[in-house]
């Protein structure tokens, strides 16, 4: 009973884990200087992350869902697609 729930549970996991992807990159002002502190918002949903001191983030997407939201005070909200690209580099205004 406990192999069958055990592998029940690790076959879960994988299906879940292969419907999606994870996506990393930078977000930079126009000078190229890293921002913190950007939230990253997949599109339509409220799952969300933010840079960190250095500029980086990560963050998983369910593969139905293909748009990130870059915002941060006092810069101008951007839309990306991601694509198959999984390193994103971002400039914000």
């Amino acid at each position: 009973m406990k192999k069958s729930l055990l592998l029940i549970l690790f076959s879960l996991s994988v299906v879940l884990h292969s419907q999606s992807k994870e996506y990393s990159g930078i977000v930079r002002d126009i000078s190229k200087t890293p921002l913190p502190c950007v939230r990253v918002t997949i599109k339509g949903t409220q799952i969300n992350t933010e840079t960190n001191f250095d500029g980086y983030f990560k963050i998983t997407i369910p593969n139905s869902l293909n748009i990130l939201t870059f915002s941060a005070i006092g810069m101008q909200n951007l839309d990306y697609k991601v694509g198959i690209n999984k390193n994103i580099e971002i400039l914000l205004e």
